[in-house]
């Protein structure tokens, strides 16, 4: 099996994923899935009437759908005030600040940033293994899904999540404190945020993306380490328990640059030297 067709298929298949997040609630959610299973029962329409359930699901969805791909104009810039670095483990804590620029009140809506993505690339995906990736069987070690799982976790910095937003007045300015734990050491890249609003049925979520491009540097997670505790500890003098009232390990420092006794040093710089016989 070929690893690019693989590699293609995964980010296709990520990709869908975060739009169906995106796009629709849970309850959305819940409505499509029970049309996938509703359009496979129902499908022997004189056995059971389990059609209809489908088509009036379906309709409602398609209206939600609908609704929200056209009833989400905001005018909004959103600048954060990032520390200097952050470290892997340890809470991130910053504000996020929302210019409602439109002359009418905006709420019940919601945002995500838009983080680095983590999906690794081709040459990743065929040469990095996965810790333990021997003793798996030999189709999972084949199609490489839990390899691409797994560098996505490594590679994955922050979790995008949804958080609401409380109303902003026309015209206004509201701050929002973000608090979240990176994962993994790296360069943390905003590249905006995505503003969403749920369709009135609470089925789908109306979207806008706003660019706010910034960029932070997430520290190797730190460790505690016990103090140090050395019970070694000097006894004697380096030149003999005579010279322990002097400053440091020398008698004196000569202008020779060395210790050396000072007859030899007075002679190197012409000095008269003593009188060995006095």
């Amino acid at each position: 099996m070929d690893n690019t067709f693989l590699y293609k298929s995964y980010r296709v298949l990520y990709r869908f994923d975060q739009w169906r997040k995106r796009r629709f609630t849970v309850p959305g959610l819940a409505v499509l899935y029970t049309i996938f299973i509703t359009a496979i029962v129902g499908m022997d329409t004189h056995v059971s009437r389990v059609h209809q359930a489908f088509t009036l699901l379906l309709a409602v969805l398609v209206l939600a759908f609908i609704w929200s791909k056209f009833r989400l104009r905001v005018h909004i810039n959103v600048t954060r005030d990032l520390p200097r670095y952050a470290t892997a483990g340890k809470p991130l804590v910053y504000d996020v600040e929302f210019s409602n620029l439109a002359p009418k009140k905006l709420q019940d809506f919601f945002f995500y940033e838009n983080l680095n993505d983590p999906r690794p690339t081709l040459e990743e995906l065929s040469t990095i293994s996965e810790p333990g990736e021997e003793k798996r069987n030999f189709w999972d070690r084949r199609i490489l899904y839990y390899r691409w799982l797994w560098i996505i976790s490594k590679k994955r910095i922050l979790t995008e999540q949804l958080r609401p937003v409380p109303a902003i007045a026309a015209n206004g300015k509201l701050k929002l404190r973000v608090a979240q734990t990176p994962q993994n050491r790296g360069f943390l890249r905003f590249y905006g945020v995505d503003i969403v609003r749920p369709d009135p049925l609470g089925l789908c979520n109306a979207r806008c993306s706003i660019a706010s491009p910034q960029k932070l540097v997430v520290l190797p997670k730190r460790y505690p380490v016990p103090s140090l505790r050395l019970p070694g500890a000097r006894k004697h003098h380096a030149l003999g328990v005579s010279l322990a009232s002097s400053i440091g390990n020398h008698e004196e420092l000569s202008p020779c640059g060395n210790t050396v006794p000072a007859i030899l040093c007075g002679i190197y710089t012409g000095a008269a030297a003593p009188n060995a016989g006095s």
